[in-house]
């Protein structure tokens, strides 16, 4: 029985398996059986372990989701737009960092200000409104920024089992994920199938345009209750060479450190007791667009580092009102650090450190009633904020303490419960309906450069979601869902205090959430070669904040030396404000096709349109369309399975520019230029002990960016991987 509590935990927690027409055992799923028995249920399919079949004529994706409706099921099954990274497949792709996976898959836009980092773009949505886990656990805290953010790339890659993407709004894990979520699954220790109870690994990556190495070790290991894995991660990157001639790009290498440690432990056959922590830091990581006379660095990230602890406890215990009980607590603690030198001459240099601590607590149930499947739980989670700014004279070294980003000591507070309920409403007809409060308070005061300010507001509203999935055949299904989500202003929205370019930006207090309204409709197909989706969205948003033309001491802006008149030094003041009005809408393909036993053809293309229904205009850093088209081949009979793939990405000219778009030095008034890139990569195993990959990026040397990035991808270049297990 502690068979079924391994695999449950893999896919973090687990609970009731859904009906599948699919499954090797769907008649004892459906006949609703406690979530013990469920479980090993799963353990009737390949599936249940995350594998991905390429070949013997077979193009579908076994691997199982977790995130649509918190218990594992076949992608095929969920009404959802959704994607599984497996660990093959990351392995395949020899990334560099977790955002640079994400670079093939439909739907999903990876934007870079800087070479450490990378913001998914999903359905128009970015930053704060795409929402990213870690098993389950919410990583967004109340200072995620107003547009592109980094802070996937704090989320070491070589952790990770698995990648789960959801595109469109969420309800269950949170209606402000008003573009999607991602879940990243973390590694844990071996199964009690796993023929190496003890052992280690070491994996390492090489590239040759930024001269960029990664070394891994990991230990794992268990015993009749107790597994474990543990590892460490170093990571360090020169200045990156670009296509066709542009030579090295300064200020864009960096330094990286990680570790991981996961325990689980079984108290019995129905009980388990998890422990995870997991650390990364970055240090000295430029803005690369963001540099004087080519030389000097006058905005680096220093440091970005992320700790997310998290213990649970599971109980599969047969219960009236419960099939699977799962209590799970987590510390985030996360620091940014930044450098700034605004001025040319280099006179001073401006030190923040922005600190977030985040504890929260989750009650989970997922229950058989009758035949219904039900998820219902509540959260809670409390943040404090520390934020400060050092200005340093270079020439005099003279200290002077400012205000920082953000408000000093803030609090914010979130509480939230939900109901999902799934059920058959007809044979072919599947149903699931989902709700979630959600309460959000700040908390917080200052007397400071920006006045008086007080942060004592709360926020509250409901998102829910409806879905069909209707079985027209076995093969073919249509989906469809209806979705409502809002996000409450965070104290980066109520607080943040930033010079920039266009203006200051100032707090406001007299703010109100976000909402949307999302539609989609689609269809997937699965049989034994061919598989695939095809989804239209649209969704409207209203109450947007929008940074716009401000007010402070009553002058729209700032009066540094007291006449009443703006002076050409004096900037104007910003603000966040409800005005915003948008419609976003677009089509998402995706396909595999097993063309014989050892060759895949797979694919996808993106079109997402975004509007400002007030102004008239494009919405800002909508991604132009994009897509990836491959070839695979896989030896199903030769010795070391040797494997080849040959995949090419584009993306096209984005000239349809919002006017901040046009202002943005990352993009320009002209737009983003379209490109065109190939991918030759390669790979053995010897045995279960050693494989290695080696790929040549970018063939043709292409000089090319992803829109609205600051920094341009690498050229031509040779990528080695080695992973050697003991």
């Amino acid at each position: 029985m502690r068979t079924t509590l391994v695999d449950m935990a893999d896919h973090i927690g687990g609970g009731d398996a859904p009906a599948s027409p699919l499954s090797p055992c769907p008649a004892v799923v459906r006949r609703g059986l406690p979530g013990a028995a469920i479980a090993l249920t799963l353990l009737c399919s390949p599936a249940a372990h995350g594998q991905t079949t390429e070949s013997g004529g077979t193009a579908t994706n076994t691997a199982l989701i977790y995130s649509v409706n918190r218990t594992p099921e076949s992608p095929f099954e969920t009404s959802r737009a959704v994607q599984v990274i497996t660990q093959d497949q990351i392995w395949r792709r020899n990334a560099r960092t977790l955002p640079e996976v994400l670079f093939e898959e439909a739907g999903v836009f990876v934007q870079q200000t800087n070479y450490g980092g990378g913001s998914p773009i999903i359905r128009g949505q970015m930053g704060k409104q795409i929402l990213i886990l870690v098993d389950g656990v919410r990583v967004n805290n109340a200072t995620y920024r107003f547009g592109p953010s980094q802070y996937l790339s704090t989320i070491d890659l070589a952790v990770v089992d698995r990648i789960e993407v959801v595109r469109g709004v969420g309800s269950v894990l949170g209606g402000d994920a008003f573009g999607g979520s991602i879940n990243i699954i973390t590694k844990k220790g071996p199964s009690p199938g796993d023929e190496r109870p003890f052992g280690a690994l070491f994996s390492s990556r090489y590239s040759t345009a930024d001269r960029a190495v990664t070394g891994h070790a990991e230990a794992f290991g268990r015993s009749e209750k107790l597994r474990y894995l543990a590892g460490i991660t170093y990571r360090d990157s020169d200045d990156v060479r670009g296509g066709d001639g542009r030579g090295t790009q300064r200020a864009t290498g960096y330094g990286e450190q990680a570790g991981n440690l996961s325990l689980e432990y079984f108290l019995s056959p129905e009980r388990t007791l998890s422990v995870a922590y997991l650390a990364l830091e970055q240090q000295d990581v430029p803005r690369t667009d963001r540099i004087v006379d080519g030389t000097n660095k006058v905005f680096d990230f220093d440091p970005q580092r992320l700790q997310l602890l998290t213990a649970s406890y599971q109980d599969l215990t047969d219960r009236t009102w419960s099939d699977v009980l799962r209590l799970t607590t987590t510390w985030n603690h996360q620091d940014e650090g930044r450098r700034e030198i605004r001025s040319n001459r280099l006179t001073t240099e401006r030190q923040f450190i922005d600190r977030q601590t985040v504890g929260s607590i989750n009650l989970e149930v997922g229950a058989f009633v009758g035949g219904h499947q039900l998820i219902y739980g509540a959260d809670y989670s409390a943040e404090d904020i520390e934020s400060r700014r050092r200005d340093v004279r270079l020439d005099t070294g003279v200290v002077t303490r400012q205000r920082g980003n953000y408000t000093d000591g803030a609090s914010y507070d979130a509480l939230g419960v939900y109901l999902q309920d799934r059920f058959h409403l007809a044979e072919r007809l599947t149903v699931a309906l989902g709700a979630r409060y959600n309460r959000f308070s700040a908390d917080g005061s200052e007397t400071s450069s920006v006045g008086q300010l007080d942060l004592d507001s709360s926020f509250d509203d409901v998102s829910g979601s409806a879905s069909l999935l209707f079985a027209a055949t076995p093969n073919l299904h249509l989906v469809a869902s209806a979705r409502r989500g809002f996000r409450a202003p965070n104290l980066e929205d109520l607080s943040v205090f930033d010079e920039r370019v266009e203006g200051t930006e100032v707090p406001n207090t007299r703010l109100e959430p976000e909402h949307t309204v999302a539609y989609e409709i689609g269809a997937k197909y699965q049989n034994a070669r061919l598989s695939g989706s095809l989804y239209y969205h649209r969704s409207t948003l209203t109450d947007l904040l929008v940074r716009s033309a401000g007010v402070f001491n009553g002058l729209p802006f700032f009066d540094r030396n007291g006449n009443g008149r703006r002076d050409p030094s004096e900037p104007l003041v910003l603000q966040k404000q409800n005005v915003g009005e948008a419609t976003i809408d677009g089509i998402e393909l995706d396909f595999r096709f097993g063309l014989s036993t050892d060759w895949v053809l797979f694919g996808n293309a993106t079109e997402t349109q975004g509007d400002d229904d007030l102004l008239d205009v494009p919405l800002s850093r909508i991604p132009p369309r994009f897509g990836t088209l491959g070839l695979r081949w896989t030896s199903s009979a030769a010795k070391r399975s040797p494997w080849a793939e040959l995949v090419g990405s584009f993306a096209e000219a984005q000239r349809r520019l919002a006017p901040a778009d046009r202002t943005d030095t990352r993009i320009g008034p002209g737009g983003t230029d379209g490109f065109a890139v190939l991918h030759l990569r390669g790979g053995l195993s010897f045995g279960e002990r050693l494989r290695v990959t080696m790929a040549v990026e970018n063939l043709t040397d292409e000089d090319y960016k992803y829109h609205s990035s600051g920094v341009f991808r690498p050229g031509r270049q040779l990528v080695l991987g080695l992973e050697l297990k003991r």
